[in-house]
C-alpha cells in the first residue's frame, strides 16, 4: 500500500468513525439508560463559618491572636523607627562610615523584625487550622447526618454552584443543628 493509500485508508476510517459518534450522540447511547433525579443539597460553608456560633468563638480567638500579633509588629516598627529618628538627629556628628554601619544595622534590626513576624504568622496559621480542623469535621458529620434523614444523595458547596433553589439550601438546618449539639 503506498503512503497516498494509506493515507486516504485512515481519512476513510476517521470519517466512518465520526458518523458513528455522531449518529449516537443524535439518537442516544447505544443501550438506552432509564434517567433518574438524584437528589441534591446546597451548603454554604463561609456562612456556616460566619453565623454559627461554634466557628464564632474560633473565629473570635484566632482574630485576637492576629491582633496581638500585628500589635507587637507595629510596636517593634514604631521602636525601630525612634532610633531610626535619634540617629537621624545626630547625623551631623556621626562620619560616612557610622551612618553606613548604622543603616546596616537598622535594616538587619528590621529584617529581623519581617522574619521573626513570618515565623509567628506560620505558628498563627498553623494553630488556626487546628482550631478550625475539629470544628469543621464536626460540621462535616452534621451534614452527613442532614443529608442522610432528607434521603440526599448528594451535597455540593454553595461557592461550586451558580444557581440553586432556596429549598434545596440546607446550610440553615447544618447552623442549627452544630449550635444545639455544641
Amino acid at each position: 500500500m503506498t503512503a497516498k493509500q494509506m493515507e486516504s485508508h485512515r481519512l476513510t476510517i476517521t470519517i466512518i468513525a465520526c458518523a458513528a459518534f455522531l449518529a449516537i450522540g443524535l439518537t442516544g447511547t447505544l443501550t438506552a439508560q432509564p434517567t433518574r433525579s438524584i437528589p441534591v443539597g446546597i451548603v454554604d460553608v463561609n456562612r456556616i463559618v460566619d453565623e454559627s456560633a461554634l466557628f464564632k468563638s474560633a473565629v473570635e480567638q484566632a482574630k485576637a491572636k492576629r491582633d496581638a500579633l500585628q500589635s507587637d509588629l507595629d510596636r517593634q516598627f514604631d521602636e525601630l523607627e525612634a532610633k531610626m529618628k535619634t540617629t537621624a538627629n545626630q547625623a551631623d556628628m556621626l562620619s560616612e562610615e557610622q551612618k553606613q554601619q548604622q543603616s546596616m544595622k537598622f535594616r538587619a534590626e528590621r529584617d529581623a523584625i519581617w522574619d521573626d513576624s513570618r515565623k509567628k504568622s506560620a505558628v498563627l496559621e498553623a494553630e488556626q487550622r487546628n482550631l478550625l480542623k475539629p470544628l469543621l469535621e464536626k460540621a462535616n458529620v452534621v451534614i452527613e447526618e442532614i443529608a442522610k434523614a432528607n434521603s440526599l444523595e448528594l451535597i455540593v458547596k454553595r461557592s461550586s454552584v451558580a444557581y440553586h433553589v432556596q429549598a434545596m439550601d440546607i446550610t440553615g438546618q447544618v447552623i442549627d443543628k452544630l449550635d444545639k449539639e455544641g
